[in-house]
């Protein structure tokens, strides 16, 4: 009987069912090239064969696909759905699933398996396509650029970490043991071992001495101790970790989950969201089999695939007899069950069985608050660290402001020898590299109020950023600034604008529930490509990966514009191995702290530029002017601090007022986002410098040049100087947070502005006064208090630095508005 002849609805099934089998064998570690053997074993990509194998793939165990099979299962944009007849067929395709399990053999997998991947491999332009991306993606922080094939490590260098490994014991001399972790680490008989060593890019024999040295000092008697106090000012061992965005990071939680387990203790990593907690396991994963003898791996597990009110406690206790290393999200549930399993396994451990654990704060600063009234993550995290006691706390972030702010009157358990810094290459890119927008040969920023829900979050500002972006092959735009996902004016219709001024641009949407790609309307697709469905949400796969297979599908000479918000902010790296962030549009609001938006504008960096390549100078920023020197001045400020910690200050005095820090590390210069969470009223109370005449920054150059050409804005600065308390007092009320009698009403502001300009002038309301008020307070010059009915709204000048106007505001002015400042 003659088979039906194909549709178009059985190509695009069979294609979606190649694309996911793809990407679990990307996810796999299995490269499509490592496949092209099957050519010549006679292995070719029939109708029939594409047939056999997408039923393969449809009665396979789930483990098989890269995402659900059924589509409906996965959400859709508010007003999308799929027609009834593809819902009936992909329920069925369930029903064939539920009934069939994995009770398919081997060969039938492997043979699907075999027949996409020769004919993605004959169809596509490239076989780097969901190729080995793996090997070239570092850190939710980093990313080491283009994919290199793995060096195995040799018989000789396995032998070696084998031997040594069971020569290691907590209890030898620290030097000693360091050594020996060098050696294993980087055996002398490893091919790879120099390639190895630059992708550290921190000192990796200090990283080790301080890992050991702090563990050693959890010990007494031969035990490890219980009674460690974990309170901002008990004695527990801390370590912290940071550097510059993209830069290597995730390196030093393998080398500390390694370290950890050849000594016995087991790793316990808490990091943010689902999807960004997927993400770096397999990471660490893939290090972990590159670069350790299989027989030393750490086994890693999920908290979910050991909870004991699930399985019981024997697994956990297994678990934690192996030393291996266990992630857990960052939501309470997910904390309080750690503790309740780690609990349980603990209890049924044989006589004289210790179970220790290090934990591994990832983003440190999101877990540090002083709240009165704490959150339920905050207290399950002070209920892990009670019931588990961990003998050491590491804190990992690129924004470690927060940390240091909440351990600087620490007494035990960290000095000037707990911290750890990567250093990026000659080949980084990072947010001190960036360039504002330019329009005729002048910086432009967004204005607070400019991005607002009706205009879809987007200005004549945004579009010349596409505008330029989409001019030149092989960009890709960031745009972070429409927080909607469901409600009207979403993300997904600013996607579909850009679209429809710009036809050929290919558009990615990451939102909580997943990854949205939509094809270009008018696309230069190359012959035969395979495209990622577009219909459903892809879960799974990691954003690099997706930019890859984009990369793949409509070629680097397509624009591709990735949008989204909070999930754009932390964990995932936005680059591919040959298409780099060229462009990023960031406009977060005032109740983002100051990391939320460094993480956010640090998407656009990373290791092995590829811009020169693609033909671009510098990526471009669109965001507003005091986010744009803060984010440029938070790693000059670290860098600055850790200056001052190898010179011999401490952590507490490097963060207090006798600490002076250049310009270019002022954080907080006209900021109105707090640092670290809002409830925690964490202040910076360290001293600048004022900047050099005519080296101004270029957001604090636009604000002057803007305020000096409104007349109404200077007059009220200058009331607000005017009528400040004494220098002393007015330093005092800022750090012990007393505004109460500090500054002005608006009231006030009025009646000194009109007595100012004199009776022949037209006086100017107080409501009047109260929008330029704002303008100021949304400027980071003024701050104001929370207004009541018996009290009004205060204002006040914002940070002592704005108490002398800087040479460019001076400049700025004409000399008939000069004497206002006098």
């Amino acid at each position: 009987m003659q088979a039906p002849p194909a549709t178009p609805s059985m190509a695009r099934n069979k294609r979606d069912a190649i694309y996911r089998i793809l990407a679990q064998m990307k996810q796999d570690g299995i490269n499509i090239s490592d496949l092209e053997a099957c050519r010549s074993h006679g292995a070719s990509s029939t109708t029939s064969d594409m047939e056999d194998a997408c039923s393969a793939q449809s009665d396979s165990s789930p483990s098989l696909l890269a995402s659900p099979v059924s589509l409906d299962d996965s959400p859709l944009p508010r007003g999308q759905s799929l027609p009834k007849r593809s819902r009936k067929r992909t329920r069925a395709t369930m029903d064939s699933d539920d009934e069939t399990g994995s009770v398919q053999s081997t060969s039938v997998q492997l043979k699907a398996r075999r027949s996409l991947a020769h004919d993605f491999a004959s169809h596509s332009p490239s076989d780097e396509v969901l190729g080995s991306q793996d090997e070239g993606k570092d850190d939710e922080n980093d990313s080491e650029g283009p994919s290199t094939a793995r060096v195995p490590l040799s018989t000789a260098a396995e032998d070696v970490q084998a031997s040594l490994a069971s020569s290691i014991s907590i209890d030898m001399d620290e030097v000693e043991l360091v050594d020996t972790f060098m050696r294993l680490i980087f055996p002398s008989d490893d091919l790879a071992a120099s390639a190895k060593r630059s992708r550290y890019r921190f000192d990796v024999r200090q990283a080790i001495q301080y890992q050991v040295r702090k563990l050693q000092s959890a010990r007494t008697g031969g035990r490890w101790r219980r009674d460690i106090d974990p309170s901002p000012n008990g004695d527990m061992p801390e370590i912290i970790a940071g550097g510059v965005t993209q830069n290597g990071k995730t390196l030093i939680k393998v080398l500390a989950i390694v370290v950890g387990h050849l000594l016995g203790v087991s790793s316990i990593i808490v990091s943010t969201t689902r999807s960004g907690t997927s993400s770096l396991s397999n990471k660490i994963e893939r290090y972990l089999l590159r670069d350790l003898h299989p027989k030393l791996q750490p086994t890693i597990k999920h908290i979910c695939e050991l909870d004991a009110r699930k399985h019981g406690p024997e697994p956990m206790c297994n678990f934690l007899r192996k030393h291996g290393c266990l992630f857990i999200n960052d939501t309470a549930r997910q904390l309080y069950n750690a503790s309740h399993t780690i609990q349980s396994a603990r209890s049924c451990a044989h006589l004289g069985e210790d179970f220790p654990c290090q934990l591994i704060l990832d983003e440190a600063d999101s877990y540090y608050r002083n709240s009165s009234d704490p959150i339920q993550l905050e207290k399950a995290l002070a209920d892990l660290h009670q019931q588990v006691k961990p003998v050491l706390r590491w804190s990992v972030s690129a924004t470690l402001i927060p940390v240091f702010l909440h351990l600087k009157d620490k007494k035990f358990g960290l000095d000037s020898d707990s911290i750890i810094y990567t250093q990026p290459d000659h080949t980084y890119v990072g947010v001190r590299d960036f360039k504002p927008l330019q329009i005729d040969g002048k910086n432009q920023f967004l204005m607070p109020k400019d991005l607002k829900p009706a205009n879809l979050y987007s200005n004549h500002l945004t579009d010349e950023v596409i505008r330029q972006a989409v001019d030149k092959p092989c960009s890709l735009t960031l745009v972070i600034t429409n927080p909607r996902v469901d409600a009207a004016n979403n993300v997904f219709e600013l996607a579909r604008r850009i679209q429809n001024s710009y036809p050929r641009v290919a558009a990615l949407i990451v939102v909580g529930r997943g990854r949205f790609y939509m094809p270009p309307p008018q696309p230069r697709l190359p012959e035969d490509s395979i495209a990622p469905p577009p219909a459903y949400v892809i879960r799974r796969m990691d954003v690099s990966a997706l930019i890859e297979a984009i990369d793949g599908h409509v070629g680097l000479e397509t624009p591709l514009v990735v949008l989204g918000y909070s999930q754009m902010i932390r964990g995932d790296t936005f680059r591919s191995n040959r298409r780099v962030p060229t462009h990023i549009i960031c406009a977060l609001g005032r109740a983002m702290s100051i990391e939320k938006m460094v993480q956010a504008m640090g998407r656009a960096s990373y290791q092995d530029s590829k811009l020169e390549d693609n033909g671009f100078q510098h990526v471009t920023v669109l965001t507003y002017p005091q986010d744009f020197d803060s984010a440029q001045a938070y790693p000059q400020w670290l860098a600055e601090m850790q200056q001052k910690l190898q010179e011999g200050m401490g952590i507490s005095e490097a963060t207090s007022r006798l600490a002076t820090y250049s310009d270019r590390a002022n954080v907080i210069f006209r900021q109105n986002k707090p640092i670290g969470q809002r409830n925690d009223n964490l202040r910076l109370e360290t001293s600048f410098e004022d900047p050099e005449p005519g080296c101004e920054r270029p957001g604090r150059k636009f604000l002057d040049r803007l305020h000096a050409e409104d007349p109404v804005l200077q007059t009220l600065r200058a009331i607000a100087i005017e009528n400040r308390e004494t220098s002393e007092t007015f330093k005092q009320e800022l750090v012990d947070y007393n505004y109460k009698g500090t500054g002005m009403t608006a009231k006030e502001f009025a009646d000194a502005y009109n007595e100012r300009i004199g009776e022949g002038s037209r006086h100017v309301t107080v409501q009047a006064i109260t929008c330029k008020l704002g303008k100021l307070v949304d400027n980071g010059v003024l701050e104001r208090s929370k207004g009541r009915r018996v009290q009004p709204t205060r204002y006040w000048i914002a940070s002592k630095e704005l108490l002398q106007p800087s040479t460019a505001y001076r400049s700025s002015l004409g000399s008939s508005r000069l004497g206002m400042l006098s």
